[in-house]
């Protein structure tokens, strides 16, 4: 049945106060193909096997793609309101998601595991098959947002109802599976969270906006709204009168004039570009001095974050000290931990909640195979509204890998506040060298980063998604054979791949040496080109980091040379950053070589709201202005040579360029200097 457009008929059953609680919106949001990437899942090379083989390998998949039940609830009462369960098909999902015992921790759970009848889990999976389910919050305060999330693995092919579980009475609620509606791309917030830049996203493009709506409320009066017939994304700046809340939960609502809608929930919270490392330097616990040299380290390497998986005495001890937690703040090091409260950090930039569940659900028992993907989600749900009692205004973050590709990214992207992806290339490469010499024409190319990050973007949306990259010469354990190191062109180029594809936050595995990964803190001359391009790249990337971390990716029309991938990023009203990367690179198991594009220009369409003023480029050397020529509604501007990546700014903002100027002088330069003065 290939049906685009299925109801579901929801009924609420909401514990005490029924009449206070209204259901302000609801959307089924379908998973976003990308067909152009279907070589990476099957990893058959299109240049071997040709291009509609791989392709075509891989349309079963994507038309078997799912999506997600989202309600939207408003406690308009005096007295805390909760859901207790949600019934879909008429089944209790606290009974049909059953969790299984065949581990003591971390236990998985899925519809197979629960006790149904045979007719029972046909009617269930006709419904979609649910993987996990979430209220949050759990109970709803009084003028306070809840938002039901139910995870499907595949589009319905019948048009369940859907039951919200309360103790009075029920209320009955219409959702339309259109797998075609209106989506948010992205919404993020500015420092003072007042400011709030959405990007709706319209099949047609061009469709406007009629109105926009916060928690039920019309605040289309305090929104700015862009439209261009050309764009497939529409920019709104909402300013509000009042700060939200830290971590406080809001549904938002943009309205067209075709009478559809895009809604989404996020949480609100706002913080700069996070750029860090996994791992660490060795060390026993009295070594302090070797701890703080790492912590300096890293800022002189312009990384703000320390990640999970540190597995140093030395570090975890100093990190725990009150010494060494005012070293790091002067260090301007912050932390995402994977345990509530570790180090005694009380508010880190983020807190981890699981590195990689789709791994983990390889290992997990008595499921069919294709129904195996999710099955820890449930698992990393409860954990997550654990974390959130304790400590609400911290984002949360969650790391998917590349098992059961690309549905893992699909089942986990709405689970956490920051999706974590780790499109690992070399080890792509290696495996394709070593093993699979088939697969080497395609991954001759990075491209892989860039296909992730795509998708990771869209999966989260409009939560955002940090991008983990691999830095480490493999040491085989058991032969001791190994491969490379990246080379700074290659770390170079996904870096920006990642950037293009939407990614707000950029990390690398790791810096810790050891077997098999031995990592940036190795020694020997290709660990430290490495480390020092991590620098460089550092000090580009957080300086843009303002524009970056308000933006969204959008079809903006684009004239490059051939043999190059220009991507757009709406950024607000006002500017939209254009990222460059030169394709004509080829990787293998020696090195990497890049073919320099001779002079050329590129021209960009600028959206009909932007009153463009001028171009700069962040190099790891600062913003540099660059000229510009319009010509209608483009703008164009040469490039001379291209070899490596490039990031142009386009603003309308005159003083933007002068404040990220500012921000690299007071930050970046001084380090920039001193890793220029090494090579």
């Amino acid at each position: 049945m290939n049906c685009k457009r299925i109801a579901f008929i929801v009924l609420l059953f909401i514990s005490r106060a029924p009449a206070t609680v209204d259901v302000i919106g609801t959307c089924y949001r379908a998973d976003e193909p990308f067909p152009e990437f279907a070589p990476f899942w099957t990893e058959r090379s299109p240049v071997v096997e040709g291009v509609d083989d791989a392709v075509s390998a891989s349309s079963t998949r994507e038309l078997n793609l799912g999506g997600s039940v989202h309600i939207f609830l408003r406690n308009t009462g005096s007295r805390p309101s909760g859901i207790e369960d949600v019934e879909l098909a008429g089944i209790s999902l606290k009974r049909a998601i059953a969790f299984s015992e065949q581990r003591k921790n971390r236990k998985p759970a899925n519809v197979c595991f629960s006790n149904l009848n045979d007719a029972e889990r046909k009617r269930i999976i006709a419904a979609g098959e649910p993987i996990w389910w979430r209220v949050d919050p759990q109970s709803i305060p009084p003028g306070g947002i809840c938002e039901i999330t139910v995870r499907l693995r595949a589009r319905p092919t019948v048009a369940p109802a859907i039951t919200l579980l309360r103790k009075e009475a029920p209320t009955r609620v219409t959702v339309t599976a259109d797998s075609a509606a209106p989506r948010f791309a992205g919404i993020s917030f500015g420092p003072d969270l007042r400011d709030v830049f959405l990007y709706a996203k319209h099949p047609e493009p061009g469709c406007k906006p009629a109105g926009v709506r916060l928690d039920g409320q019309d605040v289309t009066a305090a929104a700015r709204i862009g439209t261009d017939p050309k764009l497939d994304v529409a920019a709104i700046v909402l300013r509000l009168p009042d700060a939200l809340s830290a971590g406080s939960l809001h549904c938002f609502h943009v309205q067209y004039t075709d009478g559809t809608a895009a809604i989404a929930g996020i949480r609100a919270w706002s913080d700069e570009l996070g750029y860090g490392v996994w791992g660490g330097q060795p060390g026993d616990e009295s070594e302090t001095a070797v701890a703080r040299r790492y912590v300096d380290n890293l800022s002189e390497h312009n990384v703000n974050l320390q990640m999970p998986q540190v597995g140093s005495r030395a570090l975890a001890a100093f990190f725990k000290s009150s010494a060494g937690q005012q070293h790091c703040r002067n260090a301007g090091l912050r932390f995402v931990i994977g345990e509530l409260d570790k180090w005694n950090v009380s508010k880190p930039f983020a807190y981890f909640l699981h590195d990689e569940p789709d791994a983990g659900d390889a290992h997990i028992t008595g499921l069919p195979t294709g129904h195996e993907v999710g099955s820890l989600a449930q698992w990393a749900i409860g954990r997550s509204q654990e974390w959130r009692a304790a400590h609400p205004a911290v984002p949360q973050a969650l790391n998917v890998d590349l098992t059961y590709k690309p549905h893992n990214w699909y089942v986990y992207g709405q689970v956490p506040d920051i999706l974590m992806a780790d499109p690992y290339y070399q080890p792509r490469l290696r495996t394709a060298y070593w093993e699979h010499p088939e697969r080497i024409p395609l991954y001759r190319q990075a491209r892989f980063v860039y296909a992730i990050s795509r998708l990771a973007q869209s999966a989260a949306a409009p939560k955002p998604a940090h991008i983990i990259l691999y830095a480490n010469r493999y040491i085989d354990r058991k032969t001791g054979r190994e491969f490379r190191y990246p080379t700074p062109v290659e770390k170079r180029i996904e870096v920006y791949y990642a950037l293009a594809g939407g990614a707000k936050g950029i990390s690398y595995w790791w810096f810790s040496p050891g077997r098999p990964a031995y990592g940036l803190g190795g020694k020997g001359p290709e660990a430290a080109r490495l480390w020092r391009e991590v620098g460089l790249l550092g000090a580009e990337v957080r300086t843009a980091g303002p524009v970056i971390v308000r933006s969204c990716p959008a079809n903006v029309p684009v004239q490059a040379p051939q043999g190059t991938l220009a991507s757009c990023l709406l950024a607000g009203l006002d500017t939209m950053v254009v990222v460059i990367v030169n394709e004509q690179h080829l990787n293998d198991d020696k090195g990497a070589m890049i073919t320099p594009l001779p002079q050329s220009e590129v021209a960009v369409h600028v959206p009909y709201w932007m009153r463009a003023q001028e171009v700069f480029e962040v190099r790891a050397t600062g913003p540099t202005p660059v000229p510009s020529q319009a010509d209608e509604s483009q703008l164009r501007w040469k490039l001379g040579t291209l070899d490596l990546p490039r990031l142009f700014v386009v603003t309308g903002d005159a003083g933007l360029r002068g404040r990220l100027d500012e921000l690299y002088r007071s930050r970046f330069a001084s380090n920039v200097a001193k890793l220029l003065a090494s090579e």
